[in-house]
């Protein structure tokens, strides 16, 4: 399995040969700071279980800190993701909610 940082198509992906069996998408955008909304997250069904969401998670996060940007994630799988350890603290961006302050993504 082979897991690859595709910049220009705005994804991480996971390909089996050929064969793309997997895509962690994420959008730039600026603001304040550097930010990548991570959109949407997906495995084919026959490839599930076999960790390749998390390799793909893990790419993202250390791609983000290469480029110096930060992650705000859209997806619920890379909420969980980022969620799961404060290792990945450093990488989530904050977001101001009207009213209510503050808060990470």
């Amino acid at each position: 399995m082979l897991i690859r940082f595709e910049e220009p198509k705005r994804r991480i992906a996971a390909y089996d040969g050929d064969k793309l069996v997997g895509k962690c998408e994420f959008m730039p955008r600026h603001t304040r700071e550097e930010v990548w909304i991570a959109t949407h997250t997906e495995v084919d069904r026959e490839y599930e279980g076999q960790g390749i969401a998390a390799r793909m998670a893990e790419m993202l996060v250390e791609e983000a800190r290469n480029h110096e940007v930060k992650i705000r994630p859209e997806c619920s799988y890379i909420v969980r993701f980022l969620e799961s350890d404060p290792k990945y603290a450093d990488v989530t961006a904050e977001y101001v909610v009207p009213g209510a302050g503050k808060g990470q993504y």
